[in-house]
C-alpha cells in the first residue's frame, strides 16, 4: 500500500469514527432505520442477540436491529436469506421509505472453526477502537457504514459479513432510483477467491 492510499484510508477511518459518534449522539444525524443480520440457524441467531445486547450502549438508539435466521436451520445462501429479510421487514413495519443495512453473516466459518458459533461477524480483529474497546468485524461495519444513510434517501444495502469495507461514503452517488451497487476495483489475484 502506498503512502497516499494509507493516508487516505486513515483519514477515511477517522471521518467514519466521527460519523459513528454523531449517529450515537445527534438526533439530526441520519442513521439506518434497520440493521439486519442474517444467521445460519436459531442457535447462531441467539448468539448474535447476545452480542447485540452487550453493545446496546454503542448502537444508534433510533436503529432497530433485526436478526433473521435461515428457517428450520436449512442453509439458503445469501439469496434465500435476502428473501427472508424482506419477509421480516414486511412483518415488522415494512421497508418503504426506510434505510436498511443487511449484513449476511450466516456462514459456518469452516476455514476458521473457532468462530463457527458466532460466525466471522463477531470475531475479534486486531484493532482497538478509539474509545478503547476491542473490536470485531461487526463493530468495524457499524463504524464504516455510519455515514451511508446520509447519502441515500431510502433503500437497502447488502453486505457480506466477512469482508470489511473501508471507503469514503462521500464517493457514493445514490441519486437515482432502483438498485445500486457499490463496487471496488481490484486485481484478479485478489478477487478470484471472493
Amino acid at each position: 500500500m502506498n503512502q497516499h492510499t494509507s493516508l487516505y484510508l486513515s483519514q477515511s477511518y477517522k471521518d467514519a469514527w466521527e460519523d459513528y459518534q454523531r449517529s450515537l449522539n445527534s438526533s439530526a444525524f441520519p442513521t439506518w432505520d434497520y440493521i439486519i443480520l442474517t444467521a445460519s440457524n436459531a442457535h447462531q441467531a441467539e448468539a448474535f442477540r447476545y452480542q447485540i445486547e452487550a453493545r446496546r450502549d454503542v448502537l444508534p438508539k433510533r436503529t432497530q436491529i433485526g436478526i433473521v435466521p435461515d428457517e428450520g436451520g436449512v442453509r439458503v445462501g445469501s439469496g434465500g436469506a435476502t428473501l427472508a429479510v424482506l419477509k421480516w421487514l414486511k412483518e415488522n413495519g415494512g421497508y418503504e421509505g426506510k434505510r436498511v443495512l443487511v449484513i449476511h453473516s450466516g456462514g459456518d466459518s469452516k476455514r476458521v472453526p473457532q468462530y463457527s458459533a458466532l460466525g466471522k461477524l463477531f470475531s475479534p480483529v486486531p484493532h482497538q477502537l478509539p474509545d478503547g474497546r476491542s473490536s470485531t468485524l461487526f463493530d468495524e461495519f457499524l463504524i464504516a457504514m455510519s455515514a451511508v444513510p446520509g447519502r441515500i434517501r431510502e433503500g437497502m444495502l447488502l453486505l457480506s459479513g466477512d469482508v470489511l469495507l473501508l471507503f469514503n461514503p462521500l464517493l457514493i452517488d445514490w441519486s437515482g432510483s432502483g438498485a445500486a451497487v457499490i463496487s471496488f476495483k481490484e486485481d484478479v489475484e485478489t478477487g478470484k477467491n471472493h
